[in-house]
């Protein structure tokens, strides 16, 4: 973790916000009441303009903001509080880049109700195209002391920033102390911290969230069996189903104060934390801290400490692969056998940090090289600009321009001589787009946590069918999705699934899509087959059941009211008894159908343990 030598915003706390390429960020000034843009890379910074000028009134409280791009533009969604409106709004800004003006573009109401304001708290953040805000009551142990404890509401709202629409979802939490929520994997999730372990609860994002649908496990200490400090200041972001905290802890050495701040991970498809070897000092006064993370898994952290605002980053990437944890254990006790079966092209990635855009960047086009090539002088360039150049110019003089220098070749023979590929510029674009591909997919090794192409992943067959939660849930529409605790790269197929029953990645997704497929056809089938019993049952009720039983009754009612077979005092009387009895046998023909159901249904029911079941594909 590195200090930037540049200065944040004093005052920002979590108005901050950083761009998708980690180059720019934007953060909100309360001494002025105005947006500032901060160049990330050489420090200069602009001062934004309100288009509407009614935004730069104190009443519009700013709590955070986020940044978006579309159609070439970059647009600031920013979650305001309007002190006179009493309601919070999600107001989406345009910026224009060469005016340096904020137009305001959309606005959307986020209630928050039934949260109470005086003891809300949230937390937000983008993760891929969408913007995730939960709100939630704060739990104050005094307050519940003496009376009985009640769950606490939450609300979660989501803006997507393609179709430019706001989601609410609203629920209970658990009852106790609940809090830094964050989303991953679809899901909303909480930690409680008030035990010894940490306690996680997950629930689906649903259209109705109950709070019995809480899913409530422990999360496990690292492999050094360390758990991230309680009495601490906790802070919090998340990216592609991964939970990033700051625990910002006070510590006392030769008798001054300050604060120690480490890094955890929090995985939660293993439930373990994860210290990563980032742990730097600040003054005790720092406060204001914000956390976000880019799409390239930069972390930056902004804070404010005496009269100054500092802005710190952090390599997550970089940081998972020194952690000390059970992955990098598993990886240094592997003999050189082992080392032997792990596919080559992952050494094509450990080299790419070495590898500079001068070697992989074509000096003619200044883009990635297409179809490289190598001139007897040394440099390469693309095969196509060549064919350009002899266009433009005479065959014996072809200028090259490298690194900023004019080169003259003089040689008849160029076509002849000059064309021969460069291997390994074709493996550095190679690895490099391999690495961009692993950015995007985001599949991971369950076990050891490793980023992986589909061709390096693995499915165990056997795990799959003793896994419960995938049995009992519906078939995900994408099979990586629906199987990522069973997905594993080869390294661990070899050492920890000996003897189980495996398949490759590409494989398993063919017989996923085929019984897909097949179970969509007979799924068609039955759904006709059903409606074809409903009809046929309905008519045979109606015409042999319903109809017969209403004549009867009928009749019944008839013979009552006849006035030569009855005396006129005792009619009323035989009526009642007439219907007491209709009610009788209707119950009784209802107990007779629902007791040959049972005999029909019940006694033919088999259950079948998970190894007889069909396999979830």
């Amino acid at each position: 973790m590195n200090k930037l030598e540049i200065d944040g915003v004093l005052g920002a706390v979590n108005a901050f916000a950083v761009s998708d390429d980690g180059k720019r960020a934007y953060l909100s000034d309360p001494r002025v009441d105005t947006f500032i843009r901060l160049n990330l890379v050489n420090g200069h910074r602009d001062t934004l303009i309100w288009a509407d000028r009614s935004f730069h009134h104190p009443r519009w409280l700013c709590y955070c903001m986020f940044t978006m791009h579309r159609e070439g533009g970059t647009y600031l969604p920013t979650l305001f509080y309007n002190k006179r409106r009493k309601t919070f709004l999600l107001i989406t800004f345009f910026v224009d880049e060469t005016k340096l003006v904020l137009h305001k573009t959309q606005e959307n109401i986020v209630d928050i109700s039934p949260v109470r304001q005086e003891r809300m708290a949230y937390s937000a953040h983008k993760d891929e195209s969408e913007l995730h805000m939960i709100f939630y009551d704060r739990y104050e142990r005094h307050l519940h002391n003496s009376e009985e404890q009640k769950p606490l509401p939450f609300v979660y709202a989501c803006f997507n920033c393609h179709t430019l629409k706001l989601i609410t979802r609203r629920g209970t939490l658990p009852i106790g102390q609940w809090e830094l929520p964050f989303v991953a994997h679809q899901s909303i999730r909480f930690i409680s911290m008030e035990s010894s372990s940490t306690q996680l609860a997950s629930q689906q994002i649903t259209n109705e969230m109950r709070d019995t649908n809480w899913n409530i496990k422990s999360v496990a200490a690292d492999l050094n069996d360390a758990l991230p400090a309680r009495k601490a200041m906790w802070i919090n972001a998340w990216r592609r189903g991964m939970g990033w905290f700051i625990v910002c802890e006070k510590q006392i050495e030769n008798f001054e104060a300050s604060r120690c701040l480490t890094l955890w991970q929090l995985d939660v498809l293993d439930y373990k934390w994860r210290k990563l070897p980032a742990t730097f000092t600040v003054p005790i006064d720092a406060t204001n801290f914000a956390l976000r993370v880019d799409m390239k898994n930069i972390a930056f952290l902004h804070c404010d400490y005496g009269r100054e605002a500092a802005i710190f980053r952090m390599n997550l990437d970089e940081l998972m692969v020194k952690r000390e944890d059970d992955a990098v254990a598993a990886a240094t006790e592997q003999s050189f056998r082992d080392d032997e079966i792990l596919d080559t092209d992952d050494k094509n990635i450990s080299y790419l940090a070495d590898i500079s855009n001068s070697e992989i960047i074509c000096p003619i086009c200044l883009d990635t090289y297409d179809d490289p090539r190598t001139l007897t002088c040394g440099h390469s360039v693309c095969n196509n600009c060549i064919e350009q150049m002899k266009a433009s110019v005479a065959l014996f003089a072809v200028l090259l321009v490298v690194n900023l220098q004019l080169y003259r070749q003089q040689d008849s023979q160029l076509t002849i001589v000059c064309e021969v590929l460069k291997y390994f510029i074709l493996d550095a674009i190679e690895a490099l787009r391999k690495v961009q591909n692993l950015s995007f997919t985001n599949l991971r090794c369950a076990h050891c946590r490793k980023l992986c192409d589909d061709e390096d992943l693995w499915v165990c067959d056997e795990c799959a069918l003793e896994d419960e939660e995938l049995l009992s849930n519906i078939v995900s529409e994408s099979v990586t999705e629906g199987h990522r605790r069973v997905l594993f790269c080869a390294h661990c197929i070899l050492k920890h699934h000996v003897n189980h029953r495996t398949d490759e990645l590409s494989k398993f997704r063919e017989r996923y899509k085929a019984a897909k497929e097949v179970n969509e056809v007979y799924k068609q089938k039955g759904d006709e087959i059903l409606g074809n019993f409903r009809s046929h049952l309905t008519q045979k009720l109606q015409t042999d059941l319903y109809e017969i039983l209403e004549a009867e009754f009928r009749k019944s009612l008839r013979d009552t009211f006849n006035a030569s077979a009855y005396a006129s005092d005792d009619t009323g009387k035989s009526a009642d008894d007439i219907v007491e009895k209709f009610q009788e046998r209707l119950l009784q023909i209802s107990s007779n159908i629902e007791a040959e159901l049972y005999n029909v249904l019940g006694k033919n029911e088999k259950r079948l343990s998970r190894y007889e079941r069909p396999t979830d594909l």
